[in-house]
């Protein structure tokens, strides 16, 4: 069953790839409603952690360890597009954009 649903904006998540799109396997990444992963690169899913009642964080996720050396190579390419950032931010900015906003 997809558990695709409406994010929290309160709730804290770690992970860059939540609630995002890779549509077309392009190196832009859209922000949808919802808690999207990012990472299922070839099909609509929820965050496994999130629908699993864990915190979501993508230190501890299994989708992002599985998919460890490709974004390790396709990082210094793709870049996360919001309503916030339609320029788009590089893998590095959104990371630490969404880590400090999860700390804060």
């Amino acid at each position: 069953m997809n558990q695709l649903r409406e994010s929290n904006k309160a709730r804290r998540v770690q992970c860059p790839f939540y609630g995002f799109a890779w549509p077309a396997a392009t190196h832009r990444l859209l922000q949808m409603p919802g808690n999207q992963c990012g990472l299922a690169l070839d099909r609509v899913e929820p965050c496994r952690m999130e629908t699993a009642g864990e915190a979501v964080d993508i230190d501890l996720c299994p989708a992002a360890i599985t998919s460890g050396q490709f974004i390790r190579m396709a990082s210094p390419v793709i870049v996360f597009l919001t309503p916030e950032h339609p320029e788009g931010l590089s893998y590095p900015d959104w990371l630490r954009y969404v880590c400090a906003k999860a700390d804060s």
